[in-house]
């Protein structure tokens, strides 16, 4: 399927019945990495599955490049034309991302929220790493 979203043509996909389940694919992906989430949940939930513009799917390039701020924008108004506020959301890597632009910014947009591998969240740093930076940060300072 197909809409027109502040004048991107974005490929999307709708499947299955139930409480609405968006999908947001990763960096460099498109909508049929997504595929055996949807195969699994298709037969108890609506599933949506966004094809983000300048991936490898069949969303138009972007007129300009694009940041978090304009894939989150998109994904609202996506969210909003479909009428499924309060849907859940599993999201990966990039889609990560613009789910925690997102649900920081509206609280109310999703309900339930799944991450794999989410970039933009931060792991926790080992002492070894920490002290690492630490002697890192010393020596540039001892170099100047």
């Amino acid at each position: 399927m197909k809409t027109n979203i502040n004048g991107v043509e974005i490929n999307y996909e709708v499947m299955g019945e139930g409480k609405p389940l968006l999908l947001l694919h990763g960096w460099g992906a498109c909508i049929n990495a997504m595929a055996p989430i949807w195969q699994f949940f298709k037969d108890s939930r609506k599933v949506y599955v966004i094809d983000f513009p300048g991936e490898s799917g069949e969303s138009d390039e972007p007129p300009v490049a694009w940041g978090v701020p304009e894939y989150a924008e998109l994904t609202k108004t996506f969210i909003e034309q479909n009428k499924i506020e309060g849907c859940d959301v599993i999201a990966h890597s990039f889609g990560g991302r613009v789910t925690i632009y997102l649900a920081s910014r509206y609280e109310k947009l999703f309900d339930k929220i799944i991450l794999t591998d989410a970039a933009g969240v931060k792991p926790k740093r080992t002492l070894k790493q920490k002290a690492k930076s630490k002697i890192f940060k010393v020596g540039c300072a001892v170099i100047k």
